[in-house]
């Protein structure tokens, strides 16, 4: 969208930043609910009154993500952090290659690498170590050498 992609086709990015916004609401509630500062019930209610444009009180969505947050910990703050972090490796993968940068040939290349963590993905695509020295450290890091 910042791109410009959708410039063209404004209500296409106002439901876009209209679906963005109930996700990160209801990360809020997740997070609440699960560090116990919350009950089902002030979170349904935080739900369905600071987001009463896209959410109402009888909003049986609401209501099923709640549970599905509660049943699964983390469901919810997985797509936040996923999407961050694909963000960024879009942008080191831009910067690399300029105005050469192809987002179908990104995508392609990003969903041939398989279910794999997204720093392993981004390592191997743009050969930046950054994210997966926060996963193995090199002080930590298994020899590869056999004893």
């Amino acid at each position: 969208m910042q791109a410009g992609w959708l410039d063209a086709r404004p209500k296409t990015r106002e439901i876009t930043y209209i679906l963005l916004a109930k996700r990160g609401a209801r990360v809020r509630c997740e997070l609440m609910m699960h560090s116990n500062d919350w009950s089902f019930a002030q979170a349904f209610k935080s739900l369905t009154t600071e987001t009463r444009y896209w959410m109402g009180p009888d909003d049986a969505v609401a209501w099923f993500d709640l549970e599905l947050y509660l049943r699964q910990p983390g469901y919810g703050m997985g797509y936040t952090l996923g999407k961050l972090q694909i963000e960024r490796l879009i942008a080191d993968r831009h910067r690399q290659l300029g105005r050469s940068f192809n987002l179908r040939e990104f995508h392609d290349g990003f969903l041939a690498s398989g279910m794999v963590p997204i720093a392993l993905i981004g390592w191997e695509m743009t050969g930046l170590e950054s994210q997966v020295e926060k996963l193995w450290p090199k002080e930590k890091a298994p020899s590869s050498e056999l004893k």
